[in-house]
């Protein structure tokens, strides 16, 4: 996966859209300043990188769920678009 990641965070025509960058076994969380068709574009573009390996997008406006909590972009957080943790509980 790292491969992957180095790809897309430094390789990518998209790499300065993305904001944030969490990754958790096979979960993924990207805080973009893109657009939706980017996003769309950039999904299409790592799909055919690994046969055997598929990207899915959930998106969210300001918050969205990711290994359970729900997670807020928020500039407040310590500057930037971070992610905010809040519990769904």
């Amino acid at each position: 996966m790292n491969n992957f990641e180095n790809r897309i965070l430094k390789g990518s025509r998209f790499a300065k859209t993305i904001k944030f960058w969490a990754r958790y076994v096979d979960d993924i969380l990207i805080v973009w300043s893109g657009t939706d068709r980017q996003i769309d574009q950039l999904l299409k573009e790592t799909n055919v990188m690994h046969k055997d390996i598929k990207f899915t997008v959930e998106k969210g406006n300001k918050t969205i769920n990711y290994l359970d909590p729900t997670r807020t972009v928020n500039s407040g957080c310590g500057g930037g678009a971070t992610s905010c943790n809040q519990d769904s509980q």
